[in-house]
């Protein structure tokens, strides 16, 4: 199954993250991929490579962002989860 999050820069610079939590991927990009642009925030944070290391991301200058739909889920998923035991 595809673990890689891979995203392109407008100065055509691709990176690519292997080591990342799915409740951060959910975090970073909801926002983008389920009200579409977001200009509220000028940055996104991603958290990669555990709590020590995060990626600032450039709305602006991002051309795209290909990410593993299955892991993205997860993430969302997990939020529902921690979601409901906050009600509890």
């Amino acid at each position: 199954m595809a673990i890689q999050l891979k995203y392109q820069l407008s100065n055509g610079l691709v990176r690519v993250v292997n080591d990342y939590e799915t409740k951060d991927l959910f975090e970073a990009f909801y926002s983008l991929v389920d009200y579409g642009e977001d200009v509220s925030d000028e940055v996104i944070r991603m958290p990669i490579a555990g709590w020590h290391r995060t990626a600032f991301i450039n709305k602006e200058a991002l051309d795209y962002v290909m990410m593993p739909t299955h892991r993205f889920n997860e993430g969302r998923l997990e939020m529902d989860v921690e979601e409901l035991d906050e009600l509890e």
